[in-house]
């Protein structure tokens, strides 16, 4: 193999590992932005069950839930064995801190005969994520990114030099 096509697929590498290095810059960046929680309003059926889901971090979160009619509320872990249950008839509010990050499902049962109206929240804690836990993790991947995408072009370049020099 010679020199300028070995140094085409070092490019090439250093191509890769640039995008890779963007894809956990951008994993971060939706991770840390799009963990924020769950909330609204709704009308809940007699002997009804509402359900909604969300992707949760082994953080606390505030859960909050108003309703109208006596309910039983049940956040339980999609694919570990992990569950928070309580009963309460017109308001609820706790905190629940997941052991493992994963998909959580909020379940709110109506337990009467009897329409109701029913507004929850599960949202992350207020101050529970550091501020600088974004540029912590995300500026090290885009300073990486930049690095590998500017020595991919350089390699490019060297290697282009050396294949148009072996041509002469």
């Amino acid at each position: 193999m010679n020199l300028a096509r070995l140094v085409r697929v070092l490019s090439l590498v250093l191509l890769l590992l640039a995008v890779s290095s963007f894809a956990v810059a951008a994993g971060v960046f939706i991770r840390d932005f799009g963990g924020g929680g769950i909330q609204g309003s709704v009308v809940i059926d007699e002997w009804g069950t509402f359900e909604q889901s969300l992707y949760a971090y082994e953080l606390t979160y505030d859960l909050t839930v108003f309703t109208t009619v006596n309910v039983t509320t049940v956040v339980q872990a999609a694919y570990y064995d992990w569950s928070v249950t309580s009963q309460s008839n017109g308001s609820l509010v706790t905190t629940i801190h997941p052991p493992l990050p994963g998909i959580l499902r909020l379940n709110i049962t109506n337990n009467e005969d009897r329409r109701g109206d029913l507004g929850y929240a599960l949202n992350l804690k207020v101050g529970e994520l550091p501020p600088e836990l974004e540029t912590s993790l995300l500026d090290p991947a885009l300073y990486a990114t930049v690095g590998l995408l500017a020595a991919s072009v350089v390699t490019y370049a060297v290697g282009q030099r050396l294949r148009g020099g072996e041509r002469t």
